[in-house]
Order: C-alpha cells, then sequence, then structure tokens
C-alpha cells in the first residue's frame, strides 16, 4: 500500500510540474458589477442614477433621459499571467427590471478593437448571462476593456439595469489568432 501511495504521489507531482492539470487548462476571470466605470457627463446628470452596491452597479433612467443618448460603463477585466495567455470570449451577467436594455459592446485590446457590436436589445425583466465568441483568440496584453452601451427602452421614469459581473474566458492552450474551438457553456443565450 505504501508503494501504491508514493507512486501516485509523484505521478501526481509530476502531472503538476508539467501543467496537465485541467483546472490550469483554461478559466474565466470575472469583475464585479460594481467595478465599472462611467463617462463624466453622467455624473452631472440629474436624469440617471447610478449607483455601486453589494450586488453589482445599478442603473436607473429618470423621466427626463434624453433619449437616444446612450451611458457606457467600462469594465477592466485583468490579464492572466501579465497578458501573455490568450483569451476568446466575454460574458456580461446583468439583471433587468424594466424595459432599459444592453444596446452595444464593445471589446479592446489597449487602443485596438477586438470586438464590436451596436445592434443589440438585452434585456427584459429578470437574471441574464450573455456570452460572446470575439471570433478569434487574443493575447490581451495591452490590456482587456469590455464597453457596455444601455439605452433606455421607454419613456416611463426608473427603467432599470443592473449590471452584476463583466468576466473574459482566457484558454492556456489556445494560441493567439486561432479560431476558439466550441466552448460548452451554461450561460443562457448560447
Amino acid at each position: 500500500m505504501k508503494k501504491l501511495t508514493a507512486i501516485l504521489g509523484v505521478l501526481l507531482f509530476i502531472s503538476l510540474l508539467s501543467g496537465a492539470s485541467p483546472a490550469a487548462c483554461s478559466q474565466w476571470v470575472w469583475v464585479h458589477g460594481c467595478a465599472g466605470n462611467y463617462q463624466k457627463w453622467i455624473y452631472h446628470n440629474p436624469d440617471i442614477s447610478i449607483g455601486p452596491d453589494t450586488t453589482g452597479l445599478y442603473i436607473t433612467f429618470l423621466e427626463n433621459f434624453p433619449q437616444p443618448a446612450t451611458p457606457t460603463i467600462y469594465y477592466a477585466i485583468p490579464a492572466i499571467n501579465g497578458g501573455t495567455i490568450a483569451a476568446n470570449r466575454v460574458c456580461i451577467k446583468f439583471r433587468g427590471y424594466d424595459t432599459a436594455y444592453i444596446s452595444g459592446i464593445t471589446v479592446t485590446n489597449g487602443e485596438e478593437i477586438i470586438f464590436y457590436n451596436d445592434l443589440l436589445l438585452l434585456g427584459g425583466l429578470g437574471y441574464f448571462e450573455q456570452s460572446f465568441d470575439l471570433g478569434r483568440t487574443v493575447v490581451f496584453d495591452k490590456g482587456l476593456c469590455v464597453a457596455i452601451d444601455l439605452t433606455r427602452g421607454g419613456v416611463m421614469s426608473g427603467d432599470s439595469l443592473k449590471i452584476i459581473a463583466v468576466g473574459a474566458y482566457f484558454n492556456f492552450n489556445l494560441q493567439a489568432g486561432s479560431n476558439p474551438p466550441a466552448i460548452n457553456s451554461l450561460l443562457l443565450g448560447d
């Protein structure tokens, strides 16, 4: 029994040294919703209320908020291993309360736009997780930013949305520029 334990211990040690651990092959990295930064003009606008709390960043459009103005919330996602590991997906977790919705998303590596979609209508009542395939694998060596555009859907006061978390999927086995493999996901909308 001692020999078997010793052999298993050596095999485990070798697999850890070789990086063969399945848990180390890929991972989601998340930023809490309350970490979002927003444009300066929002601070001074009495017709929108934005406030972080322990459950996310809560945004409420008030009655006189101008349409079609779209405030943008910015999230910096920490890069893995000093920006040397590739990512191929991003995800937004949010809760809709009324007719406010996410109308666009931009993903950048420093100043380079990696992914852009301004034809979104993500929202409604309830909890949502929406992931986006970036179309290629990117090493975010200049900083990963996810910019989320919000739009007021109705004309009533109180259109609300809460951003709970924003994340990126990093994969240790992918090379920059490659097409991402299909990722099994439990996320809504996939």
